[in-house]
């Protein structure tokens, strides 16, 4: 959002989320496609959620700038995965998600604006509800 600058967030592979699905926990899992269209919806989140941010809220603009480095590993994933063709699917389907679970996002940005940042423990608190500010 241009009021606020430029957010971040490093995401790596997950060795949990991997096994669980049986997928091995190694960095070959990258090229898996599943593994990338998940990959992807987060690439794809973060302009997502600014442009709904500023439907709801006149006095922001979502920064399409900010997210071209996203969309830079985006499409070199998605390729290297062979399935690049689905950028404008999860184009289509990330807003939908992100609409249906706005509330939670909100209460998540909230605390983020407010805390500074937090680890994934504290996130997924926040997310389910469990944890207040």
């Amino acid at each position: 959002m241009k009021n606020y600058g430029a957010g971040e967030l490093y995401i790596s592979l997950s060795r949990a989320k991997l096994t669980a699905k049986g997928k091995p926990p190694t960095a070959t899992s990258a090229s898996d496609p599943e593994v990338a269209l998940d990959l992807g919806m987060v690439l794809v989140a973060g302009l997502a959620a600014e442009r709904i941010a500023a439907e709801r809220d006149a006095s922001l603009t979502p920064n399409p700038q900010c997210a071209e480095p996203d969309y830079e590993l985006l499409r070199q994933e998605l390729a290297t995965a062979g399935v690049l063709d689905e950028i404008s699917g999860l184009e289509g389907l990330v807003p939908k998600v992100l609409q249906a679970n706005w509330d939670q996002i909100e209460r998540l940005a909230e605390y983020l604006f407010e805390m500074g940042g937090a680890d994934p423990e504290t996130i997924i608190g926040v997310l389910k509800g469990t944890l207040q500010k």
